[in-house]
């Protein structure tokens, strides 16, 4: 399943037969029908506004994961460049990378609409692990102050093009951040704060975060800090009344005989009593939403001609969200 894929990114795999933005537009009409939420429907809406994207040249090196613009790499000495392979990535990749529709995100902000949230002109939105620019544009159109941070080199450069990023028509505007937020401090200052909306969908899992089982460290998610300034990090950046939402879908996990797959523990990542102490409100914590997201998965093909039976046991979907008090 597109969405589970953690462990790498699939470089520079593009499906020749639809384009990706048309796919995109014919996912999002099918999509919305299934969310409840006005809030969600006006996201999915902005992928009339988004723009056909050609192919772009990258340099990449696959054991360190630097990535080089084609002048940047035209700069460096043949010794320099040892190490580097020329990447090609199409529509497809520039919006779904590795981790599937940017039309998921309407479930997380379905999640937001249910606590208060009526909709997103105006507001100011962090996207946390966003892996991909699209859902991170979208918010943009429908007059969002839109940002999405990542440690994942290849997207600076992937994105970095003109119209990428910005201000759009409508009053909303896309910023994208890469590196370890909050442990660097200029990711910390060039995010800012006074967010109304912190959002993460596939990140912030309990086995990523704290695997119950030893698994390979590269299968993980390092936060550069502890559980406690994490939390005090999200609190500190949202407005009185602001949510933290984290909507997380995964696969079943393996049996004890076989590798433990940290991307199938989707729960919450962190205590309850701290993330009580730091100050939020707990609103939901950890609510199974099963059905509308194996419903969204059967609607986008992602099981694979299965059917839902088969998605009633590969699909868990939880979601917690927290909200900083107005006082």
């Amino acid at each position: 399943m597109l969405s589970f894929v953690a462990a790498g990114l699939i470089l520079g795999q593009d499906a020749p037969a639809v384009t990706a933005l048309e796919l995109l537009k014919k996912e999002s009409v099918t999509v919305s029908g299934m969310v409840k939420s006005g809030f969600a429907k006006e996201f999915l809406a902005q992928t009339e506004k988004l723009k056909p994207v050609g192919t772009r040249v990258l340099y990449r090196n696959p054991d360190t994961s630097a990535t080089l613009t084609e002048s940047e790499y035209e700069k460096l000495s043949e010794e320099k460049r040892k190490g580097f392979e020329k990447r090609e990535f199409g529509e497809r990749f520039y919006y779904n990378t590795a981790y599937g529709s940017p039309t998921l995100y309407a479930l997380p902000l379905d999640v937001a609409a249910k606590r208060g949230m009526a909709t997103l002109k105006g507001k100011k939105v962090l996207d946390f692990g966003y892996g991909m620019i699209g859902q991170v544009q979208m918010m943009a159109h429908a007059g969002a102050n839109a940002h999405g941070v990542d440690v994942e080199p290849l997207f600076e450069k992937l994105y970095s093009w003109p119209g990428d990023t910005g201000s759009v028509p409508g009053g909303g505007s896309v910023t994208v951040h890469h590196g370890q937020w909050p442990k660097d401090k200029a990711v910390r200052d060039a995010i800012g704060r006074d967010y109304d909306l912190f959002v993460t969908k596939n990140v912030l899992k309990m086995g990523y975060i704290h695997p119950k089982r030893k698994t390979d460290p590269r299968n993980l998610v390092d936060l550069g800090v502890s559980d406690g300034d994490f939390l005090k990090s999200v609190m500190g950046i949202l407005k009185p009344g602001g949510l933290f939402v984290i909507y997380n879908l995964s696969p079943a996990q393996n049996p004890v005989d076989q590798p433990y797959l940290p991307h199938a523990d989707g729960t919450f990542p962190f205590d309850r009593k701290l993330t009580e102490r730091v100050g939020f409100e707990v609103l939901d914590w950890d609510v199974k939403d099963d059905e509308q997201g194996r419903g969204m998965f059967l609607a986008l093909g992602y099981d694979f001609g299965e059917g839902m039976e088969e998605l009633k046991k590969s699909l868990f979907t939880h979601y917690t969200v927290l909200r900083k008090p107005l006082k």
